[in-house]
């Protein structure tokens, strides 16, 4: 593996912290690829890790950002560091989520779930702007003309800065230490295998002390 790839991580960051460079630099790219203003209405769909990382991240530049997930105690998670939530039941019609949410000038789509972009497009207000960011094998259900209607920006979203991540880190800007929901010794790795993949869990760590 080319030297480059490794990044130095500072000696006051824990281990169990750097290994949130990674996801934490995809949901910073959110904010390097779309000009946000404090006065924007973002919604966040989904409360997996990456959800809630992206809320965490935005929250200081937007002020009226609300994250959206199935998990109250998931939820629980960010509205420990100042994040508005709202649960979503499972099942609900997007024109029904709209009604009582209203329209949003950002909307982020990180659920996972292959219905997730069209629930996107459908909060999305005219004009508006929808971060892409699940990879979902499924394919996505989408109505093309709704985005032309609406004249829609659709931004795709992957990896981001893993400097930008390990300096939010080290400066304490965000607290990851919530998202570690069990941490397992190599020996049991088969163990911590089936938990990760476990619906709703959060991050699941393996620890080679």
């Amino acid at each position: 593996m080319p030297l480059r790839n490794l990044h130095l991580t500072d000696e006051s960051l824990a281990p169990e912290e750097a290994v949130f460079a990674e996801p934490l630099a995809a949901a910073l790219e959110v904010g390097q690829q779309v000009h946000l203003r404090s006065q924007d209405r973002v919604v966040v769909l989904g409360d997996g890790t990456l959800g809630i990382l992206i809320a965490l991240s935005l929250r200081l530049s937007c002020p009226r950002l609300l994250l959206c997930g199935r998990y109250p105690e998931k939820l629980r998670v960010a509205e420990a560091q100042g994040v508005e939530t709202q649960l979503i039941q499972p099942g609900p019609e997007s024109a029904d989520i709209c009604r009582e949410l209203g329209y949003f000038d950002v909307v982020v789509e990180a659920t996972g779930r292959a219905e997730g972009l069209a629930s996107a497009i459908e909060l999305a207000r005219p004009e508006g702007t929808v971060v892409v960011k699940t990879t979902s094998h499924e394919p996505s259900a989408l109505s093309a003309s709704m985005i032309v209607v609406k004249e829609l920006t659709l931004v795709g979203s992957r990896c981001g800065d893993p400097e930008l991540a390990l300096s939010f880190l080290k400066n304490h800007w965000i607290d990851v230490k919530p998202l570690i929901e069990a941490v397992y010794p190599f020996a049991r790795f088969d163990e911590a295998w089936h938990h990760a993949g476990r619906r709703g869990t959060l991050k699941v760590l393996v620890s080679f002390k």
